[in-house]
């Protein structure tokens, strides 16, 4: 089978099918050949399906004999399917057409038709072949037809057979994958009916054409009954309204809920798929269409006409789209669309079918969404025959079908909507705006005055393209009254052509006559129809318009809008046939514009209808072209024929005839040139016009290119591409891209002008880049096309926009490159994308950011960064007022139950208010609200307990229920057993009221209580509180003042109170007091005492008594005072002498020595004896006066005072002059001796003012009992002072020689003091309960009151209110919340002081849920870790435990796990099962109850690990270049378990928000014995400008956070560090070393280098060891002395003055591990005698050098008589013989000689025997020429040998050590090893000291190595 598909498009398909087959068939002999002619149509829309001229020959060749059926003559079987026409027409034209048939050959066809079967397929095709895809049953087609292994007898073929071949053939050859009845099969397969009865109703699921006469046609839609269903493929219905009856296939029948949701999903679909073409402008608001008018089902008769009506709005102007079930309709002549500037959308039915039946939508579409309308259409009896007759074409057999591509084939520019006349003032901006929609680009061309109106002076001319929508600006900058006039707008693509006018007018101010700026349009309307005439008219000044109908004024009212005057007829009858006529005038002038409307009655016109169309055709050169067609219409339409859109002219060539019925076109002699194109037939007449048009070809038979594509084409980006080429005649051509053929639709515009054939690629991008091809029949030419990428610009940036909450925020950019992709950044941070909130769209050269459901927390600053460039905006998010989503319900309860009313609102911290009857309402115990988020709920219930009841210890409890009715007996049970009343158990009823009162609950009371009144019954928790509080001391009962005399003993001793018990802690001026023999600290249970013993001067001072619980603190001062004698009193001072008396006066001691003076001893002694006697002996002197009497007269005393206290007397006062005893002769006048002095004293406390004389008060004379004058004193004193007291107090004294005077002032006051009961001052309530205080008060003058809390100042709310009166405060919270809970102090401050109370409030309820989110962390295979934080509220109250579950998915059941300890906050659940998903949850619990559960996401149980964290700083920067720098780091702590791959490297410019990724290079580093690559060196930066720089960790988890040093980097401005060495390489490894050999770095960082620093590292550890510091010429080094078998990392750093490099890194080295210790020296070991006390030694060299070259020999002697060896010195490798000096004489020796290499020493080559060392008398002589003085020479004296001998070896404990048989006169060195022992292993040695023995006296050796001499 060949398949060769000429053009879908088209519909110019020709399938030629040839099968030959020989042979012999048992059964089956055909002695003719059997020609089998298929005809298949397109499979498109029946309009499209005329237009298609397919052929199918299948030609069957068959050879035999059939013993039961043979064929004396050619069977032809003619199939036609889906041509589009009916049955009959088909066979018609079929033998018409192809006259090879023979008509008799298809009589006996359809006699056999008519003797059985039923289905040909079924009968003779394995069932297989008929089921599965349409790929699987076009296999099992060519199978059947190419094996023919199947047995026909004559009596199986039957009439039926021929129906479902033809069907499925249709079926299995359509090859319109769009539309064909194959595809609805799919769609619909897993909906099949599976059962099926007679007289169902079915729908079918798509159009479907008969092909025989036993086949019925089905539109889409069409309801069928259910007659006969025996056979599975075909059934026998009958049709809902034309009561047809026929065969059709039965995959095409759906039930209604099953053709319902079917029609839903295909509908869906398609609207996905509907293209947009229009956007809002930048600056208004998109909105989804909604439909303000929908469409209202119809019923109508059939043949009659019906109307569509609905209105939509939405921003941009929606497209409108209207479909029949699931089939888009196009306009035509049956289906007119109307849309119009009103956004009303309109569908007339011009004549209605039964098939019209149906369901309706109209689809409006824009870019922010989509909304449908939909309705029912029925028609309704009686049938009319319309269309019924065969031989004339009828809507009936058209199938309305049409696919997507229908509609963006190809569109002539259409505006969208008329422009208005504009009229502006002059010097104003003018915008003139046209939109359109084409396919493909139009060229756009504006004209003014007939002349081309481009850029220039103040006119500007852009094109905007979204899409298929094109937009059009002219804008004028202060335009000109020169300017106005008409302006054209043109629009042309190959579809055709557009134009549209715009009156521009410019007022000027002056006074103009009227002027029409939109005249009156005539129109023709239909009987019943709406109408609207509208003209807009200008003129200054203002014209008087008038309408006039026929000439004469209308009656009708019209209306005026601005400039436009509009009349309205709603509803048109024939009377509004007229001329109708507007006049305007004004004194400058009149205008006037006229049109005419002709309304039609219904049914005298008809629009053109085709109703024979002609098809393509392809015809030879020279040939005759004919095109027939049929057209009807009322009036006789006129006939224009087109060819290419231009008018064909006739000629003796072209012929067109047309009689009022037919239309023909006759073209002889076609010319390729001239006569191949677009041929199109406009039929038009007033009512309406039609067209219908082909495409002809002519023929040729070669054809070449005579001008070919260019080879290779390079063009920029966003340039203008055309690729052409030049056939040798007019032919059509087709283009490819990439082999995928071009279809001219896009921005690739196909063009052919003749012979020339071009593509016109506009704005080409790297998209279009490819290989180009143009062929033709089997010519071909083609290109490739090159596209040079430019650097990406934004086009369009970001704007600042204002968007709703809950709205899509949509952030918009157009760049000039298609490919280039954009990032999105919020306030710096890049954005991912989740496809659902975040969402990012690319769009040809728009890039967008859409925001879903926006809310304030998405406000911020975005970015758009391209490359290096970016953009950013302002999102300002409007919030809006929360609203109620679930409002409250009505609730009917029975008496006594509790009611639950529910709120749900859209913000959960909105400020909600309850009313109940319009007033507030008050929460109690019984009205109780809750809020959880964004829900409310409402609880009103009765009196009930509550949940739990705390109390504390030792207090009252009373549980209180609230019955609805009194008379009711109730039961109180405590744990189930009924509670009797005893003494601690009260029961009390009062009305309603019942109460259960339990006095002084201990812990044995914890249990349930239940108070149960009939069916009703209310139970609570007891639960005893140990109420802890902190401790608080009483400062108004401390003695804070403790007085001692020196020597004596004291206790300081605090009361207090606290729970749990303190601890106490005593300090003294600052310093901790400390236990000690002298001093003792006593706590009690409710006292704290300080006893310190023999009080000294030391002792004295503040003390200070800090006490503290888990609760709290107090603390208290405390002074300690040492008492003493009193100091000295003043000199006593004579006030008034007599005969016999003196009267003294003497000033108190400045110091009563902190004790108060308890007598004044006075004494006195005469002139002649000087023995001081006593005046006092027998009484106490208090006063500071005293009258000494039984004085001798004329006799001279002196005096003197003594003060006296409670330790003992003072120092006595000065003695006094000698007083002469007797009345003085002159008066004095009175003196003050002392002043009074001012005084402050508390209420109702005793005042005491003392003078010499008391008379006056404020200024006014009193007298009072109370006042007294005694031995020159007065005295006044106030017992019981009041308010009344103060004032000013003055004395006066007087007598006849003169006056004094002296006063002071009196206050009287008292410091505020408060009056609480402590038991308040710690309380626990529960929420909503009352929590009230009550303070009194007392000070003078009034105090000021203040209420603090948590410190801040507190105001009297509705929440919490404070009252103040004259002697108490108030604060009371009448529903307690969680908030309340604190500390409220209440303080009170006046001029004696202040008072300052603390009240502990703590609100308990049940803990709020744990801190989220809940972690799942350490997945592993059977467990994982969970973790969480504690309440952020405990509820008032400690929690007490967690509990943790978890949820198998599977089973959706919770199951405990364990309860956790209050102060854990992760728990690790195990026996988990793998891969499988679980849900974890956490519960708080404390003594109230349990909280909410915090729950975690759903997690699969498996091996899991977590992000590394972020790497760690100091960021260093070297090799600074004036474009880069290197930087480096640290890596991150933490690798989550996962090697860390690679690192992210990022750089951001400052100033820029967007972060710009460097490399993601892997640098490696896995585990710990990979080499770690923590530097980069980054490149192509802008000189001095700053940047930031990030590094991210990642690993095959994910990323970890970055790393981000706050301080920028800038390039090239300032000396960095240098980069790093470059070519580290190893140039040698040996056993025990390495070689290492570098390159100076790229950068010295803009300074010289210092040299080079060596590290390395064993790969078992962590730590790096400096190696050298060489000089910067030194570029290698080798590393020595190292480990055998050891593994090592080395590291290079270059050196500036600023610091160090990064380093440069080796891999792990492993040194070699082949070579040993080399073989003994050879022997013999020759020893000979060579002078005075010396020998010398020869050796040979070892055998062996163990594999590393020899380093020298190592050479020990050893005394005979002793047991050490003692290393004699070392000799080059190069040397094998050594002199040793200054042996001791007959001494016998033995020596060893050993060999060494980089491993170690050799065995011993020794001597055999001992060498003996003689005198000289006793040796031969030896000729000292003859001495070998090559040797070198060595020493074996103790002063030259540098060899160390062991000497001992002691324990660590031994100190000393003893050396005895020295020798005398020589000099010795000791040294002592002091071996440090770690983990069993002799790790390291160090020489502790070194000392010469003549300057040794003692050596003491610590452990620690230190020495003391």
């Amino acid at each position: 089978m060949m398949l060769m598909d000429l053009g879908r498009s088209k519909a110019n398909m020709m399938i030629t099918t040839s099968l030959g087959f020989f042979g012999k068939v048992p059964h089956l002999c055909f002695h003719q050949e059997l020609s089998l002619l298929m005809l298949a149509g397109s499979g498109n829309s029946e309009r499209r399906m005329m237009k298609a001229n397919m052929m199918i020959t299948t030609s069957l060749g068959f050879f035999g004999k059939v013993p039961h059926l043979c064929f004396h003559q050619e069977l032809s079987l003619l199939m036609l399917a889906g041509s589009g026409n009916s049955e009959r027409r088909m066979m018609n034209a079929a033998s018409q057409d192809l006259g090879m048939m023979r008509a008799k050959r298809v009589e006996e066809m359809a006699s056999l038709s008519e003797r059985g079967g039923k289905d040909m397929l079924s009968a003779v095709l394995p069932h297989k072949w008929l089921g599965g895809s349409r790929c699987a049953r076009s296999r099992g087609l060519l199978a059947f037809f190419s094996s023919l292994d199947f047995c026909v007898h004559c009596c199986a073929l039957c009439a039926r057979m021929y129906i479902p071949t033809l069907v499925m053939l249709q079926l299995l050859c359509s090859t319109d994958m769009s539309n064909s009845v194959f595809l609805k099969f799919a769609d619909v397969r897993e909906a099949v009916i599976t059962e099926v009865h007679e007289g169902d109703v079915l729908f079918s699921t798509c159009s479907y054409i008969a092909e025989t006469e036993g086949a019925i046609n089905l539109v889409e839609g069409e309801r069928v009954y259910v007659l006969e269903c025996h056979n599975a493929d075909w059934w026998f219905v009958k049709k809902h309204l034309a009561e047809e009856k026929g065969w059709v296939p039965a995959v095409l029948l759906l039930d209604e809920p099953n053709y319902t949701v079917y029609v839903q999903k295909k509908l869906h679909e398609k609207i996905d798929k509907l293209p947009v073409f229009e956007k809002p402008p930048p600056d208004e608001k998109a909105t989804a269409p909604r439909f303000i008018e929908k469409l209202q089902p119809k019923h109508a008769p059939d043949g009659t006409t019906v109307q569509f009506e609905c209105q939509v709005e939405g921003n941009s102007r929606p497209l409108i789209t209207w479909f029949k079930q699931t089939a888009i309709i196009l306009p035509s002549q049956d289906f007119q669309m109307y849309y119009d500037e009103d956004n009303v959308a309109t569908l007339i039915i011009s004549e209605l079918f039964p098939e019209d039946t149906g369901l309706y939508t109209c689809v409006a579409k824009n870019n922010a969404g989509f909304a449908s309308s939909s309705t029912e259409l029925i028609v309704e009896a009686p049938l009319s025959d319309h269309g019924s007759d065969a031989t004339v074409l009828s809507r009936k057999s058209l199938s309305r079908e049409s696919s997507l591509a229908d509609i963006i084939e190809g569109i002539p520019p259409t505006f969208s909507r008329k422009p208005k006349a504009l009229c502006v003032d002059e010097g104003s901006d003018v915008e003139l705006e046209s939109r359109l929609v084409a396919i493909p680009e139009p060229e756009i061309t504006w004209f003014s005055s007939g002349e081309e109106l481009t850029t220039s002076d103040n006119v500007t001319v852009t094109t905007e393209s979204d899409m298929h929508m094109y937009t059009s600006i002219v804008r004028i900058k202060k335009v000109r009254k020169s300017q106005e006039g008409q302006y054209e707008v043109v629009a042309k693509n190959r579809a055709g052509e557009a134009t549209v006018q715009i009156t521009l007018k410019v007022r000027t101010g002056e006074k103009e006559p009227p002027e029409v700026l939109e005249p009156l349009r005539s129109l023709i309307t239909r009987e019943g129809d709406g109408v609207v005439l509208s003209t807009q008219i200008v003129g200054h000044p203002t014209p008087e318009v008038t309408w006039l109908k026929n000439g004469k004024p209308l009656k009708q009212p019209t209306v005026k809008e601005g400039d436009t005057y509009i009349l309205r007829l709603p509803h048109t009858t024939p009377a509004d046939t007229a001329e109708y006529t507007v006049k305007a005038k004004n004194n400058m002038g009149r205008a006037e514009t006229t049109a005419s409307v002709i309304v039609e009655e219904l049914k005298s016109l008809e629009p053109p209808l085709f109703v024979k169309r002609f098809q393509e055709e392809k015809v030879p050169e020279k040939g005759t072209v004919k095109l027939v067609a049929k057209v009807t219409g009322n009036p006789v339409p006129e006939i224009t024929w087109l060819r290419n859109n231009e008018p064909l002219v006739p000629s003796s060539r072209v012929i067109q005839s047309y009689d009022g019925d037919n239309i023909i076109l006759e073209i002889r002699g076609a010319d390729s040139e001239v006569d191949a194109g677009d041929y199109k037939c406009v039929a038009s007449n007033p009512v309406g016009k039609a067209s219908h048009g082909a495409k002809i070809t002519v023929d040729v038979e070669r054809v070449t290119f005579t001008r070919k594509l260019e080879r290779v084409v390079e063009v920029d980006e966003n340039n203008l591409t055309t690729l052409e080429c030049e056939t040798s005649h007019t032919v059509s051509t087709k283009w490819f891209h990439n082999d995928k053929e071009l279809s001219g639709m896009d921005h690739r515009i196909v063009i052919q002008e003749g012979r020339t054939h071009r593509v016109m690629i506009k704005k080409t991008t790297p998209k279009d880049a490819g290989t180009y091809k143009c062929t033709v029949k089997n010519q071909s030419t083609q290109t490739t096309l090159t596209v040079h990428e430019g650097k990406p610009e934004f086009i369009r940036k970001l704007q600042d926009s204002e968007v709703k909450e809950r709205e899509v925020a949509i952030l918009e950019v157009e760049v000039t490159s298609e490919t280039a992709d954009v990032t999105w950044h919020k306030d710096g941070e890049q954005l991912n994308e989740d496809g659902d909130k975040v969402v990012f769209e690319k769009h040809g050269n728009v890039r967008k950011l859409l925001i879903r459901g926006i809310s304030v927390h998405d406000e911020g600053e975005y970015t758009c960064a391209l490359e290096d460039q970016e953009c950013t905006a302002e999102v300002i998010v409007v919030e809006l007022p929360p609203e109620i989503i679930t409002k409250l319900q009505d609730v009917t309860i029975a008496k006594g139950e509790s009611a639950t009313f529910e709120i749900e609102l859209t913000k959960g911290d909105a400020l909600v208010r309850w009313f109940k009857d319009g007033k507030d309402l008050q929460f109690t115990n019984h009205t109780q609200l809750s809020i959880d988020g964004k829900r409310q709920t409402l609880r009103i219930s009765n009196s009930e307990l509550p949940d739990v009841t705390l109390v504390p210890l030792h207090a009252d409890v009373m549980f209180t229920v609230e019955l609805s009715r009194p008379n009711v007996d109730v039961k109180w049970l405590k744990h189930g057993k009924v509670l009797k009343p005893t003494d601690r158990h009260i029961i009390s009823s009062d009305g309603t009221v019942r109460k259960l009162v339990i006095k002084k609950v201990t812990l044995d009371d914890q249990t349930d209580y239940s108070c149960v009144a009939g069916n009703i019954k209310s139970s609570t928790i007891l639960k005893v509180e140990i109420i802890e509080m902190a401790p608080r001391i009483n400062l108004d009962s401390l003695k804070k003042v403790y007085k001692v005399k020196k020597g004596e003993d004291v206790t300081v001793e605090v009361k207090y109170t606290a729970t749990p018990p303190p601890e106490d802690e005593w300090s003294v001026n600052g310093t901790v007091v400390k236990k000690s023999k002298k001093v003792t600290q006593t706590l009690g249970e409710d006292s704290a005492s300080l006893t310190i013993k023999k009080v000294e001067e030391l002792d004295i001072g503040s003390y200070t008594l800090r006490l503290s619980n888990n609760c709290g603190e107090c603390s208290a001062e405390l002074t300690l005072i040492l008492m003493e004698v009193p100091s000295q009193p003043g000199t006593p001072e004579v006030i008034e002498v007599t005969d016999t008396t003196v009267t003294l006066h003497w000033k108190a001691p400045e110091s009563d020595g902190n004790s108060p003076i308890i007598n004044y001893v006075l004494e006195y002694h005469d002139r002649q004896d000087f023995t001081w006697i006593k005046a006092n002996e027998t009484f106490s002197i208090i006063e500071t006066t005293h009258k000494v009497t039984n004085l001798e007269h004329n006799k001279e005393y002196m005096f003197r005072v003594t003060a006296v206290n409670e330790v003992g007397p003072s120092v006595p006062s000065h003695n006094t002059h000698y007083i002469k005893i007797t009345t003085p002769v002159s008066q004095e006048p009175p003196t003050i001796q002392e002043p009074l002095k001012g005084v402050r004293d508390r209420l109702e406390a005793d005042c005491h003012l003392v003078v010499h004389h008391w008379r006056l008060r404020d200024g006014k004379v009193f007298k009072s009992k109370h006042t007294t004058y005694e031995t020159r004193v007065a005295k006044y004193v106030i017992t019981e002072t009041s308010e009344t007291s103060g004032g000013t107090y003055a004395c006066q004294a007087k007598n006849d020689v003169g006056f004094a005077e002296t006063s002071c002032l009196v206050k009287i006051q008292e410091p505020p003091k408060f009056d609480v009961d402590d038991s308040l001052s710690m309380q626990k309530l529960r929420v909503t309960n009352q929590w009230k205080i009550e303070v009194k008060f007392r000070g003078y003058p009034k105090p000021e009151i203040n209420w603090l809390k948590n410190g801040t100042p507190l105001t009297s709310t509705k929440h919490c209110s404070i009252f103040i009166d004259e002697s108490s405060s108030t604060i009371a919270i009448y529903s307690l919340e969680k908030e309340d809970s604190g500390t409220y102090t209440i303080k009170a401050v006046n001029e004696a002081g202040s008072a300052v109370y603390n009240f502990s409030l703590r609100v308990i309820d049940k803990p709020s849920k744990p801190e989220g989110p809940l972690i799942v962390k350490d997945i592993r295979n059977e467990s994982v870790t969970i973790e969480w934080k504690p309440p952020a509220d405990d509820g008032g109250l400690e929690v007490s435990k967690y509990s943790v579950e978890k949820c198998d998915v599977e089973k959706m059941v919770w199951m405990k796990v364990a309860d956790v300890e209050k102060d854990v906050s992760s728990y690790c659940v195990q026996k988990l099962r793998e891969n499988s998903e679980y849900m974890f949850r956490v519960i708080a619990e404390n003594p109230v109850g349990v909280s909410e559960a915090l729950e975690s996401e759903t997690v699969t149980i498996r091996s899991h690990y977590d992000k590394p964290s972020s790497p760690r700083g100091p960021m260093n920067v070297s090799g600074m270049t004036a474009t880069s720098f290197s930087i480096s780091w640290q890596p991150p702590e933490s690798d989550g378990g996962s090697p860390v791959v690679e690192y992210i490297v990022e750089r951001r410019e400052v100033g820029k928000k967007a972060w710009q990724k460097l490399s993601e290079s892997a640098l490696m580093q896995v585990g710990s014995t990979s080499a770690q690559y923590l530097q980069m060196e980054v490149t192509g930066l802008k000189t001095n400008v700053s940047y930031h720089m990030r590094v991210t960790a990642k690993n095959e988890i994910g990323c970890s956070p970055p790393f981000a040093p706050e301080d920028p980097i800038t390039a090239g401005k300032r000396i960095s560090a240098p980069s790093p060495p470059t070519n580290l390489t190893i140039i040698d490894i040996t056993s025990k070393s390495v070689t290492l050999q570098w390159g100076p770095p790229l950068s010295t960082g803009g300074t010289e280098l210092t040299g080079y620093i060596i590290e390395k590292r064993q790969s078992s550890s962590q730590k790096w060891t400096k190696v050298a510091t060489l000089e910067p010429s030194v570029t290698q080094y080798c590393i020595a002395n190292l480990k055998e078998k050891s593994e090592w990392f080395f590291q290079v750093f270059a050196e500036n003055s600023i610091g160090l490099s990064p380093p440069a890194c080796t891999d792990l080295i492993s040194l070699k591990t082949h070579a040993t210790p080399p073989s003994p020296p050879t022997a013999p070991l020759e020893i000979r005698s060579v002078g005075h006390n010396s020998v010398i030694i020869e050796w040979g060299i070892p055998v062996s050098d163990g594999g590393s070259p020899l380093e020298g020999y190592t050479i020990a002697m050893r005394n005979v008589k002793k047991t050490m060896w003692m290393e004699v010195g070392r000799v080059q490798a190069g040397v094998q013989k050594l002199t040793i000096k200054d042996l001791q004489e007959n001494h016998d020796y033995l020596i060893r000689i050993y060999a060494r290499n980089e491993v170690g020493a050799s065995e011993p080559l020794e001597s055999e025997e001992p060498f003996t060392v003689l005198r000289m008398t006793e040796m031969e002589p030896v000729e000292m020429d003859k001495l070998d003085t090559t040797a070198p020479t060595l020493s074996f004296s103790t002063e030259t040998t540098t060899s160390w001998m062991r000497e001992a070896n002691m324990d660590a404990d031994i100190h000393s050590y003893a050396r005895g048989c020295l020798l005398k006169r020589d000099e010795y060195f000791f040294r002592i090893w002091y071996y440090a022992r770690q983990l069993f292993k002799i790790t390291e040695k160090i020489p502790l000291f070194l000392v010469n023995i003549f300057s040794l006296t003692k050596l003491n050796v610590k452990k620690n190595g230190t020495i003391d001499r």
